[in-house]
């Protein structure tokens, strides 16, 4: 009876539900039940929400371990009943989460593994002095998911961007871009050309790692550029 507040990840519902129907009914009922969901792909919370079970049209698939577009009827019911509260995590915030475990604790888990961790930001003034138990299960990694995964921590941290910038077809003009608008600790991770509109210039994605992101806008005022948000349509058809 000495654990306040347990935190798990929610799919179907299976895992939560059972865990908050034993506590409630067998264990301990005053313990706290926390059940979380991505933020694009939040089934269950939708439904708990809205009293019914809800199918998701667009079931964001990055945490692929519990990305699950519609509730069953069964688990809708029980974390209804028995869990108190439902949150959402971001996708980027999980893959911060998920770099940080692997490089300061060398410990891999799987990305919906990662979601009770993720959400203890949300509620750290509630815990202090609290015993919080995390539900962290699965083994469902892909390696090839890593880049991915690595470019969301670094666009959580505000430190990778993206733009669509005007070059003109001229010897040089990637050389001058570099000498003039990037500081020596700033990276190109990714120079792409787009369909171009015409013979003398043509579209570029680059994505740019960088500390100050703000003397980047400064210094690419002589470009014609658009800045890339990663809710953009745009973003996620290009990168």
């Amino acid at each position: 009876n000495n654990v306040d507040i347990i935190i798990g990840s929610i799919g179907g519902g299976g895992l939560m539900g059972g865990i908050s129907y034993y506590m409630k009914n067998c264990y301990h009922q005053n313990c706290l039940i926390y059940g979380v969901e991505s933020e694009n792909s939040d089934s269950m919370k939708q439904s708990v929400e809205q009293n019914k079970i809800i199918k998701l049209d667009n079931n964001d698939t990055f945490i692929d371990g519990s990305a699950v577009k519609e509730p069953g009827h069964l688990t809708f019911e029980i974390c209804k009943k028995y869990i108190d509260k439902f949150f959402t995590v971001s996708n980027n915030r999980v893959a911060y989460d998920a770099v940080d475990m692997y490089q300061e604790d060398g410990i891999i888990l799987e990305l919906s593994s990662i979601m009770p961790i993720s959400v203890l930001e949300q509620i750290k003034d509630e815990i202090i002095g609290k015993n919080v138990v995390l539900v962290m299960s699965g083994s469902n990694n892909d390696i090839k998911k890593y880049n991915e995964i690595y470019d969301r921590k670094l666009i959580y941290e505000n430190k990778l961007h993206y733009f669509i910038i005007k070059f003109y077809q001229k010897p040089g003009e990637l050389k001058n871009f570099v000498e003039n608008v990037l500081d020596k600790n700033d990276d190109i991770i990714r120079f792409e050309y787009l369909k171009k509109n015409n013979m003398e210039s043509g579209n570029v994605l680059i994505g740019i790692e960088t500390n100050d992101v703000e003397r980047l806008h400064k210094k690419m005022k002589e470009y014609t550029y658009t800045k890339l948000s990663y809710s953009d349509e745009l973003f996620k058809i290009l990168v």
